[in-house]
C-alpha cells in the first residue's frame, strides 16, 4: 500500500469514527474534554496570533494557507514530541490535531488513555509502505455527546501518528456545509 493509499485508509477510518459523533445512543464518558491546551472546542477561536518571535513566547496560533486552519505554537510539554494545529468552522474551533513520529506511539497511547480513559474502540489493521513493507496500525477512538477523539498509529505515512479531538456539533455542521458545496459544484448530480 503506497502512502496515498495509507492516507485514504486513514481517512476512511477517520470518517467511520466521526460518524460516531452523530449516534444518539452515546454512553456517558466521564473524561470527555471540553478544551485542549486551553482552547475551547466548539467555541470562538480566542488564541493570540503569533508574533515574529513566537518561538520564545506564550502559546499562540500561526495562520496558514487557509483561514480555517492554524498551527498551534509553544504548546505544553508532553511525554512525546508533537506538532499541533486547529481547524475552525464559522469562527469556532471544530478540532485540534496532534501529529508526531511513530516511534513515540506507545507514549501517545498511554497519555491519551490516562487523560481520557479507556478508548471506546480499538481497531488493528495492516498497512503497507511504498517499498512494500507491512506494518500493523492501531486506531483508538473515544466518543462522547460533545467530543470525539481518534488516534491513528499510522496516518498518511507509516512513520507518523495522528490524534484528532473534535467538537461533534461543529464538525457535523462543517461536513454538512461541505456536502452542500460539493453538490452545488457538481451541478446537483
Amino acid at each position: 500500500m503506497n502512502e496515498s493509499r495509507i492516507r485514504r485508509s486513514a481517512l476512511r477510518k477517520w470518517l467511520t469514527i466521526t460518524s460516531l459523533c452523530c449516534s444518539p445512543a452515546l454512553a456517558q464518558w466521564a473524561q470527555e474534554p471540553t478544551a485542549v491546551f486551553g482552547i475551547e472546542l466548539g467555541k470562538p477561536h480566542t488564541q493570540p496570533a503569533c508574533g515574529p518571535a513566537y518561538f520564545a513566547g506564550p502559546q499562540c496560533v500561526r495562520a496558514s494557507f487557509s483561514p480555517d486552519y492554524a498551527s498551534i505554537e509553544n504548546t505544553p510539554k508532553l511525554p512525546f514530541d508533537y506538532m499541533a494545529s486547529l481547524s475552525m468552522y464559522n469562527g469556532s474551533v471544530s478540532s485540534v490535531a496532534l501529529t508526531g513520529k511513530n516511534n513515540e506511539w506507545p507514549s501517545v497511547k498511554e497519555t491519551l488513555t490516562q487523560r481520557y480513559g479507556k478508548p471506546a474502540s480499538v481497531d488493528v489493521s495492516t498497512v503497507k509502505s511504498g517499498a512494500g513493507a507491512t506494518f500493523t496500525s492501531e486506531t483508538l477512538a473515544w466518543a462522547g455527546a460533545e467530543v470525539t477523539i481518534a488516534a491513528i498509529q499510522r496516518s498518511g505515512r507509516v512513520d507518523e501518528w495522528l490524534a484528532v479531538i473534535q467538537h461533534n456539533q461543529t464538525e457535523s455542521a462543517r461536513q454538512a456545509a461541505k456536502a452542500a458545496r460539493d453538490k452545488t459544484s457538481s451541478g446537483g448530480l
